[in-house]
């Protein structure tokens, strides 16, 4: 009797094992998180973070995002999310549903951003012609369409008169350029020794903006 009682719970062993192994996936999708981005991102900047999947078809996935930090602002149910990022690092999970059991399905990410941007001056300049003034402010405008989430400050140094002259200048050159008066700052640096001094800035986002007076 012991015999037979052994022998059956062998036997139920070895199909429930047998049973366990037909049922595990032999192979596994693979899923990825990933900043495919080579710069370092910066406060307030939209960042994209990707879902690569791989052994699947993904057509009937679903995509579940979270982040520690930050604002998903578009994506989510998606492999693709777009995010505000936040004034630190944040970290991005995803679960994928639609895998088979048994099979890890979800990934993360952690992405640190500039913890310090700095406002950066790209000119400066004294007198200068209708003409000058438009070609410093295309260099200007340029860097400012490099970085969209970038403000752009002018800071004009001299006396009321040329101050209000400098300010003309730059207004029409903005309209000249049909660029976006609400990224430029005008602002009033006071008199100085010179005649007139123009300085311009791009100001990340999350840098402190320039006051007058600074080099």
């Amino acid at each position: 009797m012991k015999k037979l009682l052994c022998a059956s719970i062998f036997v139920l062993a070895f199909c429930a094992g047998v049973f366990a192994q037909n049922n595990k996936p032999a192979s596994c999708p693979k899923i990825i998180v990933d900043y495919p981005a080579a710069k370092v991102p910066r406060p307030g900047e939209t960042i994209t973070l990707m879902a690569s999947v791989e052994g699947i078809d993904e057509k009937n996935l679903i995509y579940i995002w979270a982040i520690d930090a930050g604002e998903i602002t578009s994506g989510q149910g998606t492999s693709v999310i777009s995010v505000k990022a936040p004034n630190s690092c944040l970290t991005a999970t995803v679960e994928v549903k639609g895998f088979p059991d048994g099979c890890p399905y979800g990934d993360s990410e952690t992405i640190c951003g500039d913890p310090s941007p700095q406002a950066t001056k790209i000119d400066e300049f004294g007198k200068a012609t209708n003409g000058n003034v438009k070609m410093r402010f295309d260099n200007f405008m340029r860097e400012l369409q490099n970085d969209p989430n970038a403000q752009g400050y002018v800071i004009n140094y001299g006396s009321a008169k040329e101050i209000a002259k400098r300010q003309r200048q730059i207004r029409n050159a903005i309209a000249f350029r049909k660029f976006d008066a609400s990224r430029i700052t005008l602002v009033r640096g006071g008199q100085t020794d010179e005649t007139i001094k123009t300085q311009f800035w791009v100001v990340p986002a999350g840098a402190t903006p320039p006051t007058p007076g600074k080099s």
